[in-house]
């Protein structure tokens, strides 16, 4: 049988690697988009694997929403107003997780973001990824997990 490939999922849904659970019960996740669809859905996993989520998305009504489906389940999760083409609210917002959280475990990037920004410069995913991650991250001994 072929070994499954780093951050697989297995049947049951679980993220793996080399066969230990990457997520945990504990774990800080942050969700962009979370107000409908995927990002809800993705949300609402994380929650119920006990993970603290914070769902960031301009619709507000949606995300209150995802908010309570995920509170129902016993999490501790945050619906944020945010909207992730202004690099500055981005900023701040990341800047509160921090404070509040020491740092972030998950990044999901599933927010459609459409722009005039140069895609190699200044996206939305090169400021996610080359501005925050070492940020989000420090040590090396924490699990890293992003999806973009």
């Amino acid at each position: 049988m072929p070994s499954k490939p780093v951050g697989q999922y297995d049947p049951a849904g679980i993220a793996t690697k080399g066969g230990k659970n990457v997520i945990r019960e504990g774990m800080t996740a942050v969700v962009t988009g979370g107000a409908q669809g995927i990002g809800r859905s993705i949300c609402f996993a994380l929650a119920k694997r006990g993970v603290c989520v914070y769902s960031l998305d301009v619709n507000d009504n949606g995300n209150r929403e995802t908010e309570n489906q995920m509170n129902s389940v016993g999490s501790e999760c945050y619906a944020v107003h945010c909207d992730v083409s202004d690099t500055e609210e981005i900023r701040k917002t990341f800047e509160e997780i921090l404070q509040k959280e020491g740092g972030i475990d998950i990044l999901v990037n599933n927010a459609a973001v459409f722009s005039t920004m140069s895609f190699v410069k200044d996206s939305y995913e090169h400021f996610c990824v080359r501005k925050w991650l070492p940020r989000l991250w420090p040590g090396e001994d924490r699990e890293k997990l992003l999806i973009s």
